[in-house]
């Protein structure tokens, strides 16, 4: 296994190995909050905490999703960590599934699944 400062440092090389532009520390940093963000949506009780806390209620932060959606191409999939984040992602569109995320039990069933 490999610890987590290395993994970081790998997930950098091959960041921008496949951009060509280790200059733009500003972009990757972005890169990286949002690759944090995207894995995060794996967690069905993070989820509840955003819809508990009416985050799915806010268009800004819907659209947010959708655009996190080109972490699904090939040139992005390769450094997500937790693959069940994108189903989720695709599922998060969908304002009846949104809405079930504030029901404990349907997050428990979520836990469950997943």
């Amino acid at each position: 296994p490999v610890n987590a400062e290395e993994e970081k440092e790998d997930q950098k090389a091959r960041f921008f190995e496949s951009k060509n532009d280790i200059d733009d520390q500003d972009h990757y940093v972005r890169f990286l909050y949002e690759l944090e963000f995207v894995n995060s949506l794996a967690n069905p009780q993070y989820l509840h905490y955003l819809a508990m806390n009416k985050y799915f209620d806010d268009a800004a932060f819907l659209n947010f999703l959708e655009y996190l959606k080109y972490w699904k191409k090939s040139e992005y999939i390769q450094y997500v960590r937790f693959p069940e984040c994108l189903h989720y992602l695709d599922l998060l569109q969908n304002k009846v599934f949104r809405d079930e995320l504030k029901n404990l039990e349907y997050i428990n069933i979520l836990s469950r699944t997943f």
